[in-house]
């Protein structure tokens, strides 16, 4: 695993570099929820999270952004955040960076635990605020979660989110096939979620298939360059 991971992050470096040569950098914030409940796993959760932690190391170039945050909280933090760091401009540095996220981000997946709670307004505030501070062109947030919410008594959380410009992009589990009644609330949470990110003037999008990642991250300079 160590070894394919070390080719397929050389080969996503000449990738990435054929789309993110007209100096627009990328950013993406990936909000992820170890889930406690009885129609998944925690082992289905993590290695959701781990493909889609490599796909980007993969994919993304020099002067890219790379974040990972837990939402299984009570209320958000930083110190939520696994890893983060923009790329530098060298592809040696890249990879030294490359791999220490993904070393940060093992860490993390080896002692996780499953949470009855759930952050996720709280993730997004803390996304767009990194993202928007991070100064990159084209913002994506990356949700991995059920969409279930912890109730929060903080106002703030139920204030409109303005995020013009960004992405916000939900991955259905692979293999997860919840009962006909799960199934019914969590299209209301997205509906919800949906909502909330479409009053916040973003793009907001369900794939299936961490491939479809690609065309959202070069939607936007492609839009540009015709």
């Amino acid at each position: 695993m160590k070894a394919f991971f070390a080719l397929g992050l050389a080969a996503g470096l000449l990738a990435a570099g054929c789309w993110s040569g007209e100096n627009r950098s990328v950013g993406v914030y990936v909000l992820l929820n170890v889930a406690e409940n009885h129609s998944r796993n925690l082992s289905q959760d993590i290695d959701t999270a781990r493909q889609a932690v490599d796909f980007l190391l993969q994919t993304l170039a020099p002067a890219d952004t790379l974040a990972v945050a837990s939402i299984a909280t009570v209320g958000f933090s930083e110190s939520d955040i696994i890893a983060t760091t923009t790329f530098g401009r060298r592809p040696s540095v890249v990879n030294d960076q490359k791999r220490s996220f993904r070393f940060r981000f093992d860490r993390f997946a080896q002692r996780a635990v499953g949470s009855p709670y759930s952050d996720l307004s709280g993730g997004l505030l803390q996304a767009i605020e990194s993202l928007n501070r991070s100064g990159t062109d084209h913002k994506t947030i990356l949700i991995l979660s059920d969409l279930k919410e912890k109730p929060t008594t903080d106002p703030a959380r139920d204030l409109p989110i303005q995020m013009t410009g960004f992405n916000v992009v939900t991955l259905k589990v692979p293999g997860f096939q919840p009962d006909a009644r799960y199934m019914k609330l969590y299209r209301r949470r997205l509906e919800n979620l949906r909502r909330k990110v479409e009053s916040g003037n973003a793009r907001f999008m369900i794939i299936d298939d961490l491939q479809q990642l690609t065309d959202v991250l070069t939607a936007d300079s492609r839009a540009e360059g015709t």
